[in-house]
């Protein structure tokens, strides 16, 4: 009889030369992206400096800081079951803190923050300024484009302004300056400089002014009036303060008056010398212990308002101000240079401050970089009274990628008290610049 009709065998687990297909799965770990976006008036502003800090069972934990000159994003990679504080900063903006938490979030996900900052309205007064000879006297108003010397709208206004001057005092000469930053080669930037200052003069002369009155000088980047030299990280602000153009009187009066209405910018987290309060009790260099408040010292009386020069307030710039406010720390020195240092090294300094303000500090949190190890006065500073904060560079927490080069470290200080125009808490800011080598 015919054989039954052959079936076909069922599919096999094993492999067709032998024993069971073993399969390899690769379980993938959760991770929490942070993406920050930082804005002003409903508008992206770059610019910005976002601090990150670990703020788990409210001690001070990791602190990861980045600044985006060229954009609003900024991200981070975050852990699970992690409370932050998100600190944002930037010249002429009020800070921002915010505090989250990842307690409680399952799987891999991107945690959004959208961060407000609001702008700092100017002030506008009128007031009399006199201004000596060989005195130089900025003119922030005149900006140019990256490399380039053409007047723009705004520099227009300003140099006619300094036409008007010419008219005033028939017979003053003047030399416009020209500076740049320490960015680029330095050929160029004196090039440059050379080219935009004598921009400003042959504006000037379109404007019926006398070529013998107008001296142009450009000075490149030999005349940089902060920190930011050749190799110094620092913020476009930063930069931005040794990009100007300055007007002096060469011949002619030896004085000049000058009457007009100004905005003053009001300036939050001045990074600047301040009045020095009266040395500290003790032996010098003798520090307080964590806790200990320093023994009350007067006051320094307030700095008398400026007669123009560099740096100072005039007429033509829009001067760094500080919004009167209940609290103010006065630091006798915000920015320190540790030097050149090795690896084995571990150098401080105490930023000494002096309450001038009338209501007691209540210092928060102040944070910094891994690297730092970070001390402060604990206990209320009274008007009139001493406080510190104290840093520690650890040299052996420098990473590879920073070794011989300048480094600038800041210290970011929160305080409960906040702003009288705003809720927000006040914040300051003091530095330390130093060049590990191996």
């Amino acid at each position: 009889r015919p054989w039954p009709q052959k079936q076909k065998p069922e599919p096999s687990l094993k492999s067709k030369t032998c024993c069971d297909d073993i399969w390899q799965v690769a379980i993938e770990k959760p991770v929490i992206n942070l993406v920050a976006q930082v804005s002003a008036e409903g508008k992206a502003i770059s610019g910005a400096q976002v601090q990150l800090i670990d703020m788990t069972g409210g001690k001070l934990g990791k602190t990861e800081a980045k600044t985006n000159d060229k954009g609003s994003k900024y991200d981070y990679s975050i852990d699970f079951e992690r409370t932050y504080t998100i600190i944002t900063t930037k010249t002429g903006f009020y800070p921002d803190t915010t505090t989250f938490t990842t307690v409680g979030l399952k799987g891999s996900q991107t945690v959004d923050k959208a961060i407000s900052l609001k702008p700092i309205k100017p002030i506008e007064e009128e007031y009399v300024v006199e201004f000596t000879s060989e005195e130089p006297i900025r003119l922030d108003k005149i900006l140019y484009d990256y490399r380039k010397w053409d007047i723009r709208p705004e520099a227009a206004a300003e140099l006619d302004y300094v036409d008007s001057l010419m008219t005033q005092y028939p017979d003053m000469v003047i030399e416009l300056s020209s500076h740049t930053d320490s960015r680029g080669d330095s050929k160029m930037n004196q090039e440059l400089s050379q080219k935009r200052a004598e921009s400003a003069r042959n504006y000037l002369l379109g404007k019926g002014v006398a070529p013998d009155r107008i001296k142009a000088v450009g000075y490149g980047e030999t005349q940089i009036i902060n920190q930011c030299a050749d190799g110094v990280t620092c913020t476009e602000d930063e930069h931005q303060v040794n990009r100007r153009t300055e007007m002096r009187i060469i011949s002619g009066p030896t004085s000049i008056k000058i009457t007009r209405q100004e905005f003053k910018k009001r300036i939050i987290n001045p990074v600047q010398e301040a009045p020095a309060p009266a040395p500290a009790p003790g032996k010098p260099g003798q520090q307080p212990k964590p806790g200990q408040q320093p023994k009350p010292t007067p006051a320094p009386k307030p700095a008398p308002k400026p007669q123009g020069g560099r740096g100072s307030s005039d007429t033509f710039e829009m001067s760094s101000a500080v919004p009167s406010k209940k609290a103010e720390m006065s630091f006798e020195s915000a920015l320190v240079d540790f030097g050149t240092i090795t690896k084995a090294d571990t150098p401080s300094h105490t930023f000494w401050f002096t309450n001038t303000g009338d209501e007691v500090i209540n210092i928060e949190l102040v944070s910094g970089c891994d690297c730092t190890e970070i001390d402060w006065t604990y206990e209320p500073v009274a008007p009139g009274q001493r406080g510190y904060v104290k840093a520690t560079y650890i040299a052996t927490r420098t990473e590879k990628d920073d070794m011989n080069k300048p480094l600038t470290k800041d210290l970011t200080i929160i305080l409960t008290n906040t702003y009288p125009e705003t809720d927000y808490p006040m914040v300051y800011e003091v530095k330390f610049t130093v060049l590990v080598k191996e």
